[in-house]
């Protein structure tokens, strides 16, 4: 996503971008106490996060994952991103 040495987006993401100005918003986890968990609020809540904080920003970057440590399997983890991307 960086080119640190550049200072700035890396070329060929700047490329994918409508407006390769402005901020890079990283979500690097949303945690739900175990009794919300299997309720799908997970995306929900990691999408109102996003457009909360992303007014700015140019693009927005997560990953879909396990905060407690669980193993996910790909078709997990592929829903979980499929999820995620449809919020």
């Amino acid at each position: 996503m960086l080119d640190v040495a550049r200072g700035e987006f890396a070329r060929d993401f700047e490329e994918v971008l409508a407006h390769p100005v402005g901020d890079l918003l990283v979500m690097d986890r949303v945690i739900l106490e175990p009794g919300w968990r299997g309720f799908g609020l997970g995306p929900v809540l990691a999408g109102a996060a996003i457009r909360r904080l992303s007014p700015d920003c140019t693009a927005v970057l997560c990953e879909p994952g396990s905060a407690d440590g669980r193993k996910m399997t790909e078709e997990q983890h592929r829903d979980a991103a499929a999820k995620l991307a449809r919020m």
